[in-house]
């Protein structure tokens, strides 16, 4: 499928793959970073309920995540929590108001 990376970008997307890997074509293979390829994402955008804070010394605070079921949430994982400025005061403000429920 040379040539056609937006076609092939759709078929990995649909597939639920995490993305392409690609390259110019006139480019040969070399090991080790190179700007010659390129990695392009998929990926979903979904909204989560944040059930909990993991926070461990020394370490980044971690949001437990759950997703709506028809029977009620259904625990997904943990992320990061990487706010910055005012998304991130707004962010601690709730969690801070919640605990105290």
């Amino acid at each position: 499928m040379v040539g056609n990376g937006a076609a092939m970008f759709e078929a990995a997307d649909r597939m639920g793959l995490e993305g392409i890997v690609s390259k110019k074509i006139a480019s040969r293979y070399r090991s080790g970073p190179t700007r010659s390829w390129l990695k392009i994402k998929c990926f979903a955008v979904v909204e989560l309920i944040v059930i909990g804070i993991e926070r461990a010394p020394g370490k980044p605070p971690h949001a437990l995540l759950a997703g709506e079921t028809d029977d009620g949430l259904l625990y997904l994982g943990t992320a990061m929590v990487g706010l910055g400025g005012d998304e991130r005061e707004r962010f601690w403000r709730a969690v801070d108001r919640l605990a105290g429920c």
